[in-house]
């Protein structure tokens, strides 16, 4: 648990003005299992990368990462796939929910599908909460339903939030249904 006042100090210490530091500490999350050790070291990895104040004011839950390091390993991966830094701050849930060795396996199964890297960068849920083995699978039944690739680019969070298994019961239906 958070002391609402030590969390205050430390906002005020990187510079949050009182309108983001009153919306940071409304979150209950934050303060019931947020860790100020924590919290501190992944304000100090973000603050480095150069993340505006008000964007992490805004997506609370990078502060609860377990391990700041990881943060640092996420950072890598999407520079070395020259993931812009805007495209970053605005979805910093890549961050706060990804895992650096997922997102390195995610971007193998979509460049394996020539999945464009601006594509990518228009979804990054795909990248924080993906699974490499289950988009694979996805992928399988999507190409055994001939869906074509432009289609799959234009909803690519299907990728991130669906399951194979599901996908290939709702063709079921629609085969049963004539609907195509």
């Amino acid at each position: 648990m958070v002391n609402k006042n030590e969390l205050v100090g430390l906002l005020q210490k990187y510079g949050f003005t009182e309108e983001q530091i009153n919306r940071i500490v409304k979150s209950k999350t934050l303060i019931k299992i947020g860790i100020i050790d924590k919290i501190e070291q992944n304000l100090e990895v973000l603050v480095n990368n150069n993340i505006p104040l008000e964007n992490i004011s805004r997506c609370v839950s990078v502060l609860l990462k377990k391990n700041y390091l990881e943060i640092k390993e996420i950072f890598k991966v999407l520079d070395t796939h020259n993931i812009s830094k805007e495209t970053i701050e605005n979805c910093l849930s890549v961050l706060a929910l990804g895992k650096a060795k997922e997102i390195e396996e995610i971007f193998k199964v979509l460049d394996a599908h020539n999945i464009s890297k601006e594509t990518i960068e228009n979804c990054l849920s795909v990248l924080a909460l993906g699974e490499a083995k289950e988009i694979e699978e996805i992928f399988k039944v999507l190409d055994a339903h001939n869906i074509s690739k432009e289609t799959i680019e234009n909803c690519l969070s299907v990728l991130a939030l669906g399951e194979a298994k599901e996908i290939e019961e709702i063709f079921k239906v629609l085969d049963a249904h004539n609907i195509s």
